[in-house]
C-alpha cells in the first residue's frame, strides 16, 4: 500500500506510465526455468543448472538466427494491405470484382 500511495503517482508523473516496471518478463522466466528444471534436466544441482542454462542459451542462439522477415501481404481484391479477401471493404459493400 506504501509504495501505491507514494511511490506509483511519482513515477507516472516522471514516466508517463507504469508499464515498463512490470516484472512479467521475470515472471514467464521463471515458469520457464521451472519447467525446464523438470522437463529437460537430470534433476541433480549443478549438472540441472548447465542443463537450463544450456538449453535457455540455444533458444536464444535459435531465436537470433531464425528471425522471421516481415512480408507485406495484399489483399487479392483491391490490392490494399492490412486486411485480406474476407475483411476487404470493397467485398464488405458488394462492389467484388
Amino acid at each position: 500500500m506504501h509504495v501505491l500511495i507514494n511511490h506509483v503517482p511519482d513515477a507516472l508523473r516522471l514516466h508517463g506510465n507504469i508499464a515498463h516496471f512490470s516484472q512479467q518478463g521475470l515472471e514467464k522466466l521463471n515458469d520457464n526455468v521451472t519447467a525446464w528444471f523438470f522437463r529437460s534436466s537430470s534433476h541433480i544441482k549443478t549438472e540441472a543448472f548447465r542443463q537450463v542454462m544450456q538449453k535457455q542459451n540455444r533458444i536464444h542462439h535459435l531465436a537470433i538466427s531464425c528471425q522471421r522477415e516481415n512480408v507485406t501481404v495484399l489483399c487479392s481484391l483491391c490490392k490494399h494491405s492490412g486486411h485480406n479477401k474476407r475483411t476487404c471493404p470493397v467485398n464488405l459493400t458488394g462492389l467484388e470484382r
